[in-house]
């Protein structure tokens, strides 16, 4: 546990789990019920009949636009941010991003300078009031809002991380972060010891990556999965980067969709992604009350705030200013350790054997001295008789 004057702020990705303008995707020819087979009750749907002339529809494809003529726009999504008490213009922080559940919002992205806080608590944290129509937007069985903590050169894995905020209520994220180091060849990085980590600050480093500028774990995954369901299904998501063909409503539903799943169940393991060497991950200790409290809620009806069930407060801060390091470290292997065993033993026999040698040598030489001294009385008593 390493204890800082201050602490690099997380990047933050804020995503409406119904992106979907509803007026406009009818438009679209992504239906009501082509909608109900994406989400995440669709195992409850029967499957459609596309010979039937009503879904005629299904097989024409999205337009290349359709995500921004849909999406939720910064404006409108954000009413208002607040840092350290002090009012911000959220579009001067969020950028927009395309993700899996479409256009999300990052605070802290990688083309923004780092945002850095020596500050703790609720009362400093990054606030923001966000408003989630309801009526007007569509695509999952939840109206929430889905954010993720996550290193700013990392791509957010939108799908599988992060917590949710509820419309109608606070939500309050108390933020823990991990510095990770990995060791490069010839050691295999943790938890994936399969590989090598690759060290994206070298300057001579260019992604390996074909729709993403900056390398990172989450990224190679998503690209990974990408490239098998486009070999699979002759087209991508229209979600997905690049510029091959985008599914139609008939295809996304009959291949792309299966297709992702098998991939996620049984092949995730099959892709060459190693970790970067040095990141940063984020935790969040998240509670929730209900928002506003009864004494506010006259003061924003008089701001101009309509139907309070459909905005949500989220606060994100650090509890103190502390990280954790998980540091890989050399391990002897035992091959290692039987060859500087043996080293040892060689050295302490040599030095035991040497010592052997001068106790052995000081015997001989005590012996020769007496030997010679007894010899040189016998010499003087025997010449004294021949005398």
């Amino acid at each position: 546990m390493v204890t800082a004057k201050e602490l690099e702020f997380p990047a933050v990705t804020i995503c409406n789990l119904s992106p979907y303008n509803k007026s406009i995707a009818v438009e679209e020819n992504a239906f009501t019920e082509y909608l109900l087979r994406t989400n995440t009750l669709s195992f409850m749907e029967t499957t459609l009949n596309y010979t039937d002339s009503r879904t005629a529809g299904y097989k024409n494809g999205f337009s290349h636009n359709f995500v921004g003529r849909t999406n939720n726009e910064l404006k409108n999504f954000f009413v208002t941010c607040v840092q350290k008490w002090q009012l911000i213009y959220c579009d001067d922080f969020f950028t927009p991003r395309m993700t899996e559940l479409g256009v999300c919002f990052t605070f802290n992205g990688p083309d923004r300078k780092s945002v850095m806080t020596s500050s703790t608590g609720n009362t400093s944290s990054l606030t923001m009031y966000i408003k989630v129509e309801r009526d007007h937007f569509l695509f999952d069985t939840e109206n929430d809002i889905k954010v993720v903590l996550h290193d700013k050169f990392e791509e957010p894995d939108i799908r599988q991380k992060g917590f949710l905020a509820v419309p109608g209520y606070s939500t309050f994220a108390a933020v823990s972060s991990t510095k990770n180091r990995y060791l490069g060849r010839p050691y295999r990085s943790l938890p994936r010891e399969e590989s090598y980590c690759i060290d994206t600050s070298m300057p001579s480093f260019t992604s390996p990556l074909g729709f993403y500028r900056r390398y990172s774990y989450t990224a190679c995954m998503i690209e990974c999965r990408q490239n098998y369901t486009a070999r699979k299904c002759k087209c991508r998501s229209h979600t997905d980067p690049g510029n091959g063909t985008i599914c139609t409503p008939m295809q996304f539903v009959s291949c792309y969709k299966p297709k992702t799943h098998y991939f996620e169940m049984r092949l995730q393991h099959t892709c060459n992604c190693p970790f970067r060497c040095e990141s940063m991950t984020y935790t969040a200790n998240v509670s929730i009350m209900e928002f506003p409290s009864n004494h506010s809620t006259d003061m924003l009806h008089n701001k101009g705030f309509s139907n309070l069930r459909e905005y949500a407060e989220i606060r994100i801060y650090f509890n103190d200013l502390n990280y954790t390091i998980a540091e890989q470290v050399p391990e002897m292997l035992a091959k290692d350790y039987l060859y500087g065993l043996g080293w040892i033993l060689a050295v302490y026999i040599t030095v035991t054997v040497i010592t052997l040698l001068k106790v052995l040598s000081f015997i001989i030489d005590f012996i020769l001295s007496i030997a010679f001294t007894i010899f040189e009385v016998l010499y003087v008593i025997i010449d004294s008789c021949l005398e």
